[in-house]
């Protein structure tokens, strides 16, 4: 049997598709691209290449699966798609280990992603499956790679929540969480809420950034403008104003604290935001 990782080309899906095999976990990774896999995703795990709205398709995966990590891209149907897919691996007694969003924000009335992912794990509840959900706040790969390609090629950041922090995470300390959560049944019924080691504010990430040799300033912004920015540059209606949600509610300071789950899950501390930005510029390069 395996584990069935779903998205596993996005942003995270790499990191617990290495964490898995790292443990010595089969990992089974499902892609719709197969270059885009072959060259995202360690050469030793096994591609299922097919689309998640192939319900018959997903579901002879399912069959050859104990574990499934649920992780599907944000859209309008995200809970939709994944309520279906938890359904399917319900009636397959497969484990799932749930991908969540900032833990503060899961919520009947949060932002519309945010929003799906509780009504998700209100499903998961309902099904009474065994299961594991897991709630990273923002990813440093999203945020801080964002931000470091923003000064590189403006030599200015825009701060769109005046001043307030975020408690970003790195994909590999997620990846190694959902790893151990494969692994540990005795982590099955737990929320897992994943942060970073503190928060840090756009100035001082900029002061970061400055200090690991790229120079930039601060400008303010609001999350209207960058909303709009990119929805010009082709991002989704949807996905543009999920960014103006998400914003608007961090500028509240809704991811500005800290959790002791990566420690109390792996027995050390999650890497920090001074260590990911070296990285990313000794290496020059931005995933």
């Amino acid at each position: 049997m395996t584990t069935l990782v779903l998205a596993a080309t996005g942003r995270l899906g790499p990191s617990v598709v290495a964490a898995l095999l790292a443990a010595g976990e089969p990992v089974t990774a499902v892609a719709r691209d197969k270059a885009k896999a072959a060259a995202a995703l360690p050469g030793e795990a096994e591609l299922a290449i097919g689309d998640l709205g192939d319900r018959e398709w997903l579901n002879h995966r399912l069959d050859e699966a104990d574990s499934l990590v649920l992780l599907t891209p944000h859209g309008p149907e995200m809970a939709q798609t994944q309520m279906a897919i938890l359904g399917d691996a319900a009636r397959r007694d497969v484990r799932v280990v749930k991908v969540s969003g900032t833990g503060s924000l899961i919520a009947p009335d949060g932002p519309d992603a945010c929003r799906q992912h509780w009504l998700v794990e209100q499903e998961m509840a309902r099904l009474g499956q065994p299961h594991v959900i897991v709630r990273p706040n923002a990813f440093m790969q999203g945020l801080v790679a964002g931000v470091l390609m923003e000064a590189r090629s403006t030599g200015a950041v825009s701060d769109p929540i005046a001043g307030a922090g975020i408690n970003a995470i790195d994909c590999r300390d997620i990846g190694e969480v959902i790893a151990r959560c494969v692994a540990d049944q005795d982590l099955d019924g737990r929320t897992l809420v994943l942060t970073g080691p503190r928060s840090v504010s756009y100035l001082e990430l900029t002061h970061i950034i400055d200090e690991a040799g790229v120079p930039a300033t601060v400008r303010a912004s609001s999350p209207s403008e960058v909303s709009a920015r990119m929805r010009s540059r082709g991002l989704s209606e949807w996905e543009a104003d999920h960014l103006r949600e998400m914003l608007t509610r961090f500028g509240d300071g809704a991811a500005d604290f800290a959790t002791t789950t990566v420690h109390d899950v792996l027995g050390r501390e999650p890497g920090s935001v001074e260590t990911f930005i070296q990285e990313l510029t000794s290496s020059s390069l931005v995933t």
